[in-house]
This record gives structure tokens, C-alpha cells and sequence, in this order.
């Protein structure tokens, strides 16, 4: 199984790395030594993580930690944003004394709930999450000065996006 390092993806002295892939039918088993997050733009696939398979669709994000195995298979009109975090992100960039607790608890356990894994938005949430998505793709790419402190303040939205979206499913 092959393992995805950090460097090659990432720029240096970059802590978050995004690419749209568009019409993609899949990609085979592997892990990573960053956290990975998915959220799926159009089309449908399976996703297998640590050998649980969770079906997706248009509107779902999927939190894969470092370490875990996964894989995808999908139609060639399956689209999503892959948008990738260096481990040290969390502790340097995302975490404060208001979302620490959280932020362990669900995002960075090693085991995972299988709800947790998987968070589906829709309606007005699914635009706002689409048009966040868009602007850190934007900011990525486009590099002006000042990209990193966006991208950053961006993932906190990101971030609190989706635990406010687990503190919904769990309630």
C-alpha cells in the first residue's frame, strides 16, 4: 500500500495544499501523513476508510486522519476538493480555547465513530460550504500577499462549519 508524504505535495513553508480533481473514477488504497479533507462537488462514489464504506454524494465532507487507510472508487463524473493539512496545522494554526476540546475529541481521536467520518450538508448550509471551498481553492491558487493568514482563518470557518454540524448529528 502506498503511503503519501508531506513533501512533494505541499510547498514549503505551507501547511495547507488543495486541488480540485475533476471526473475522477477513483484511486486505490492508501495512506497519508496528513489529515485529508474531501468534500465532493458532484457525482457519487464509495468511499472506504479503515474498511468501513461510506456512500457519497454532492454535499459531503469526509475527514480522513493521518494514518488511516482509504480508497474511492467512483463514475468518471464524481468531482471533489481534496484539501490537505500538515498535522502540526492543527496545534499551530486551528486550535484555541474555544474549539481545543472539540477539536480533540472529534477531529484529531484516532477512532472515529462512523458518523463522524462523514458530514452532509445541504441547502443553504451546502452554499455556504461551496462558496468557502471556492474562496480557499481561490486564495491557494491565486497566492496573494497575505494567502496563508486567509487560508487559515478560512479552515477556522471550515472547521467550525463541521463541528457545529457533528454537534448537530450527535444531538
Amino acid at each position: 500500500m502506498y503511503t503519501f508524504e508531506t513533501s512533494g505535495l505541499f510547498n514549503q513553508n505551507e501547511n495547507i495544499y488543495i486541488v480540485k480533481r475533476l471526473n475522477d473514477s477513483g484511486f486505490p488504497s492508501h495512506t497519508h501523513k496528513f489529515a485529508e479533507l474531501v468534500y465532493i462537488i458532484d457525482g457519487e462514489a464509495v468511499h472506504y476508510i479503515d474498511g468501513t464504506e461510506y456512500k457519497t454524494k454532492k454535499g459531503d465532507l469526509i475527514f480522513i486522519n493521518y494514518g488511516q487507510t482509504h480508497e474511492f472508487s467512483g463514475n468518471e463524473s464524481y468531482s471533489y476538493y481534496n484539501i490537505l493539512y500538515v498535522p502540526e496545522f492543527f496545534s499551530s494554526q486551528l486550535i484555541n480555547s474555544e474549539n481545543i476540546y472539540d477539536i480533540f475529541r472529534i477531529i484529531l481521536a484516532d477512532d472515529f465513530e462512523g458518523a463522524r467520518q462523514l458530514v452532509s450538508f445541504s441547502g443553504t448550509e451546502l452554499s455556504a460550504l461551496s462558496s468557502l471551498v471556492f474562496e480557499m481553492e481561490k486564495e491557494y491558487n491565486e497566492k496573494k500577499p497575505g494567502y496563508k493568514s486567509v487560508l487559515n482563518g478560512l479552515s477556522r470557518v471550515l472547521f467550525t462549519m463541521l463541528l457545529r454540524k457533528l454537534g448537530d448529528t450527535a444531538a
